[in-house]
């Protein structure tokens, strides 16, 4: 079972829900554009490639390692207007996705 984290392997209660089990999240649940958002899982099968997209636009792509295990950096785009927007995330072959709505904020 694949298991979204923050890249430390710690999973809080700030984190944004994705609904692919028990420990999902990701390290923000909004933020503006510009920043950079920390994604990263455990448990998938070693050489599974990782996809992030944000209103299906590719953001970012990783590989888990030998234990299963991936880190990304996504980069949250320039130019987005302040809105909620669906973030998805997807594991190769195996299909593990999810998706959760991320909100862009100027603040």
């Amino acid at each position: 079972m694949l298991q979204w984290s923050d890249c430390s392997g710690q999973v809080g209660s700030e984190m944004l829900s994705l609904a692919l089990g028990e420990g999902s999240g990701l390290t923000r649940a909004s933020a503006p554009p510009g920043a950079t958002l920390l994604v990263g899982g455990r448990n998938l099968p070693a050489g599974e490639q990782v996809l992030v997209s944000l209103n299906g636009e590719s953001l970012a792509s990783a590989v888990a390692d030998e234990s299963g295990r991936f880190c990304l950096s996504v980069p949250v785009p320039e130019g987005l207007l302040p809105d909620v927007y669906t973030l998805a995330v997807a594991a190769r072959p195996s299909g593990a996705a999810s998706e959760a709505r991320f909100a862009i904020r100027t603040d």
